[in-house]
């Protein structure tokens, strides 16, 4: 047998509970959000690429695009999709931890 007193738990010392981390999965959200926004931007690139010069309802018609307006355009494509499926992936994430938590 020992001498030493018996450890008695100290109410301030002992972990409380932890709050649920919402800090992520509304950053993601969030994210997912500011995707959409900048795959809208690539795609109103796509729209001024085809406007004739004139502006947004010009009535001017719109002139043959050339190979490297195709590219151009198909790039933009490309950038907007990439956006837009990033966006769904970090949907899918927050959606997730927020599940989790």
């Amino acid at each position: 047998m020992s001498d030493e007193p018996a450890a008695t738990p100290i109410a301030y010392a002992t972990p409380g509970a932890r709050p649920p981390r919402l800090w992520p999965a509304a950053l993601c959200l969030l994210s997912g959000l500011g995707l959409i926004a900048l795959g809208g931007c690539f795609l109103i690139g796509v729209m001024v690429t085809n406007s004739s010069g004139g502006g947004f309802g010009s009535p001017i018609p719109p002139a043959p695009l050339t190979i490297s307006q195709i590219f151009f355009e198909t790039v933009l494509y490309l950038i907007a999709l990439s956006c837009f499926i990033g966006a769904l992936a970090m949907f899918r994430l927050g959606v997730a931890w927020l599940k989790k938590t």
